[in-house]
């Protein structure tokens, strides 16, 4: 099953915030391609909260 937008050898890296230092509710994120945005967001839509998500992504980073 897949777990993120990404293919085998790729990765996605952009600036690392710790969680402490945002509101879940209030993080703007994007991606961009080729420096065009593609994809732009808020945490607060999100399906999965970040007290999930980190620990998940944590089992393969």
């Amino acid at each position: 099953m897949e777990k993120l937008k990404t293919f085998d050898q790729s990765a996605v890296v952009g600036k690392w915030v710790p969680k402490e230092k945002f509101d879940d509710n209030i993080f703007d994120f994007s991606l961009k391609k080729n420096d065009e945005v593609v994809q732009r967001s808020k945490t607060k839509d999100i399906i999965f909260s970040f007290d999930v998500l980190i620990p998940e992504f944590s089992k393969y980073f």
